[in-house]
């Protein structure tokens, strides 16, 4: 089972907050396994809630201060070794099968995104998370008070450790909170984007006062305490992520055609099947099959650029592999010619049949991007850059 890191920013531990946000990061402390939880900054209360829970505090935090939310990216970044990371409303109880589920994703997905809805609950009293029942009242609860429930928003999102310093690119121009800056920039790096919603049961805790309005079956904060042109702009970039979501939760392998002309049994075995031959001038030539390490350094901009492909495949002969490639890396695979190509064509060194043929690899997705190894992405691509929906 993997291991989580949640982060947030509490509010000062006062008034109702108190028992809302206890509440909450105490359901965190109760999924196994129990995350790394860090909680941000010094309003009061939080070093000691920290310390009561054996919780990690990073003080000197402001939500506020974007550059204080970069340093914090880059400080995550250097200390933590878990692979999913989670920021999360300082109100929001959890319940068993967030872990689970997240796992279930990642199996799945080796980078990606994920927000939900939310159910609102206004909890009365202490809950006794010594009760085995105490998950099963809570909804009850909320059934009986039937409150509006939230929109796909960022209450909580869970994301790679991969994609932690892209997404922590925030731009103090901008008016919307560094939480919904995080979403923006996921929706701009075309990032594979999951509603959690169906899967994940989170509970927002809301104060007795707190007043909602309802638009059209939307749930929206009072007027005072959103900013409307961004709020419209943030569900259309909702509405459009709806109706792209099946596109991009698509599996989108890529396929590489490689091969190491230093390999000396290579070399004897082209040189027996082309020297007593008439071809043109380039298509034996040496240059023709150079390797420089290209593929390496395009497995980066691949890694870099588009996070949301699936798997990698290598195509090649001999068993050859490159010598900085671990064979048993989870998410390459090396092919052999004659896994895939009929025995009556092989040896080959002619690109093109190799081609025809890679359709033939086992397991491979039916939509694949077929790249050669020095070709390099530059900047972020997104599957609609290959797929028109």
């Amino acid at each position: 089972m993997i291991n989580l890191t949640f982060f947030t920013i509490p509010q000062a531990f006062e008034n109702q907050y108190d028992l809302m946000q206890w509440h909450a990061i105490k359901s965190w402390t109760l999924l196994n396994p129990k995350p790394d939880i860090f909680l941000l900054g010094n309003a009061p209360g939080v070093a000691s809630i920290a310390n009561e829970l054996y919780l990690y505090h990073v003080p000197n935090v402001d939500s506020k201060n974007h550059n204080s939310i970069s340093e914090i990216a880059k400080w995550l970044d250097r200390v933590i070794n878990n692979t999913i990371l989670v920021y999360i409303n300082p109100n929001v109880i959890l319940t068993d099968g967030f872990t689970q589920t997240i796992q279930e994703v990642y199996n799945n997905q080796a980078h990606f995104f994920l927000t939900g809805q939310y159910r609102t609950a206004q909890t009365e009293g202490v809950i006794d998370f010594n009760d085995n029942q105490w998950q099963h009242q809570l909804r009850i609860m909320a059934d009986k008070q039937s409150l509006p429930q939230g929109q796909l928003q960022d209450i909580y999102l869970v994301f790679t450790k991969q994609l932690l310093k892209q997404l922590f690119v925030l731009d103090p121009n901008v008016e919307s909170s560094w939480e919904q800056q995080l979403f923006y920039a996921a929706v701009r790096k075309y990032y594979p984007i999951i509603d959690g919603s169906p899967i994940i049961t989170a509970f927002l805790q809301i104060p007795k006062h707190y007043k909602w309005k309802v638009l059209d079956g939307l749930v929206i904060k009072p007027s005072a305490e959103r900013n409307k042109p961004t709020y419209e702009k943030y569900e259309q970039i909702l509405t459009q992520l709806r109706l792209q979501n099946q596109s991009r939760l698509q599996k989108i392998d890529v396929v590489y055609l490689w091969v190491d002309s230093n390999d000396l049994n290579w070399q004897a075995l082209k040189d027996k099947f082309t020297k007593d031959r008439i071809w043109p001038a380039d298509s034996v030539s040496s240059n023709r099959f150079a390797d420089h390490d290209e593929l390496l350094y395009s497995l980066r901009s691949l890694e870099q650029y588009a996070p949301w492909v699936n798997h990698i495949y290598i195509v090649t002969m001999l068993g050859q592999c490159p010598p900085w490639l671990k064979r048993s890396h989870p998410k390459i695979t090396l092919v052999d010619h004659t896994e895939i190509i009929p025995l009556e064509y092989l040896p080959t060194f002619n690109s093109d049949v190799i081609q025809c043929h890679v359709h033939r690899i086992p397991n491979l997705s039916d939509n694949f991007i077929l790249m050669d190894d020095d070709t390099f992405f530059g900047n972020n691509v997104s599957i609609e850059n290959f797929i028109v929906t």
